[in-house]
């Protein structure tokens, strides 16, 4: 087992993040936004969402939802999109990393073994 402790620390337009760095994935808690992003998109990152805490709106584009806790939204790589809080102490778990476009639930529903 490995413990993965916090990389850094950082202050990103109002929001206060946690980076946690893993081989092939980046965590990042992510608290207190106090204002809105701005569009952007990941030239290579599918990047995760989960709500932990508030209500967030998210925007792409084309499209606007509102988030509650225990909601994940996915933004595929080239996919502009922006984060707006809408209660005042959100909270979202972000996963950044590669997608390889396998389909691995079949694989990861069956690994597990008890002892």
């Amino acid at each position: 087992m490995e413990i993965i402790g916090i990389n850094r620390t950082a202050d990103f337009n109002g929001s206060i993040r946690q980076y946690y760095n893993i081989h092939d994935v980046r965590i990042l808690d992510v608290t207190s936004y106090a204002r809105e992003e701005r569009f952007h998109k990941h030239l290579k990152i599918t990047e995760i969402l989960f709500v932990l805490e508030g209500k967030i709106k998210v925007l792409t584009k084309t499209e606007t939802k509102e988030l509650l806790p225990n909601q994940v939204v996915v933004f595929k790589p080239h996919e502009y999109h922006k984060i707006e809080p809408i209660t005042e102490n959100s909270r979202i778990l972000a996963i950044k990393y590669i997608q390889k476009d396998d389909n691995l639930i079949p694989l990861i529903s069956s690994d597990w073994e008890g002892a």
